[in-house]
């Protein structure tokens, strides 16, 4: 791939890209792949892609119908080949149709990231209830376990169905212990999405409408997807939630916000001269796919992604390094300590 850059405005670059004949067939066969995953249809033995979807769909030439998205698996290429660090995903300007066996020419207008500050580099303060497993719900979890087997849950029973726990007083401790396992991973997230929050209040700069609005739509496509899985539409969860009105408003200010939290973390990146290591990549990998992490990190590569790799792995740890060096405070009483749970510990809107 060949790739000039020249500058067209501030924060602005036209990228002029030629592509070969090989890498616009594999761009051809990963488009493919991604319409196959989008209709619901998986692999058969013995079979291509386009054989399946001829079977399922009935398209007799898928190449066709892919054929406008091969710019859009090619453009990442570009841009991880110039080692940039585009605002929101780029779109090519110029472009004629792909065709297999061709090498291929467009242009790609890409809008770089500005190089923003915080107004403090100082460690941030942050308050929320200790973390704790509530007697209440211990309780809970012994009644349904008395329901499920018709039993009084007493010393005798665990003697003889919980025997390594002895006791009922050992048995709540080994809930709270399961609970803590569970729990714990949520909480600890929860204080790094509040450190990262108390961060972006320091932010400087203004974040263009270009990129809010790209942000908007990344969100709303997310949404879509989501809501689609559940076999729900956009258009009932906009009416169930205020209108569209409303809906616009929330996702454009949800954008806004997940801008000005990544561009602080870059920001602290930076200015505390962090450095990535190959372990950084993977638990950047493993944020994407927990199960996976190297075959993510192939896939990414392969996709031309690394770009995106590298600001993941480089705002994951400018997030850690935030954490560790915060000043968190329990702000309530052991008492008044709140139950740690995926109800009562849920995300600000921003986050989902």
């Amino acid at each position: 791939m060949k790739v000039a850059e020249k500058k067209k405005a501030k924060n602005k670059l036209l990228l002029s890209v030629t592509a070969t004949a090989d890498e616009v067939d594999r761009a051809f066969e990963a488009a493919q792949i991604a319409f196959a995953q989008q209709m619901g249809l998986h692999p058969e033995m013995n079979k291509t892609i386009p054989e399946i979807v001829q079977e399922r769909l009935g398209i007799q030439d898928l190449d066709t119908i892919v054929a406008t998205r091969i710019v859009e698996y090619l453009t990442p290429f570009a841009i991880d080949k110039k080692r940039l660090s585009p605002a929101f995903p780029a779109k090519a300007t110029e472009h004629i149709v792909a065709r297999r066996g061709f090498e291929l020419e467009f242009t790609v207008e890409v809008t770089l990231k500005g190089d923003f500050r915080l107004a403090s580099y100082s460690p941030v303060t942050i308050s929320l209830p200790p973390f704790a497993i509530s007697e209440e719900e211990v309780d809970r979890q012994v009644a349904q376990m008395a329901d499920l087997y018709s039993a009084v849950i007493d010393d005798a029973w665990i003697r003889q169905n919980a025997p390594e726990a002895k006791t009922l007083a050992g048995f709540r401790d080994l809930i709270c212990k399961e609970f803590e396992k569970s729990y714990r991973d949520e909480y600890e997230d929860l204080k790094r999405q509040l450190a990262v929050a108390e961060l972006a209040k320091r932010f400087t700069g203004e974040i263009d409408d270009e990129a809010i609005l790209a942000m908007q739509r990344n969100i709303i496509d997310n949404l879509t997807a989501r809501l689609r899985s559940e076999g729900t539409s956009l258009a009932t969860y906009i009416e169930e939630n205020g209108g569209e009105q409303q809906f616009n408003l929330v996702t454009m200010m949800q954008g806004k916000e997940l801008l000005t939290q990544g561009y602080a973390l870059d920001a602290l990146f930076q200015k505390k001269r962090l450095c990535l290591t190959d372990e950084d990549i993977r638990e950047a990998c493993r944020s994407f796919d927990p199960e996976n992490p190297d075959l993510m990190r192939k896939q990414m590569e392969y996709s031309g992604c690394t770009f995106m790799l590298t600001e993941t792995a480089e705002r994951l740890k400018a997030g850690t390094w935030l954490l560790e060096n915060a000043c968190i405070v329990e702000e309530y009483p052991v008492e008044q300590a709140c139950l740690v749970s995926s109800e009562r510990l849920a995300l600000p809107s921003s986050f989902v």
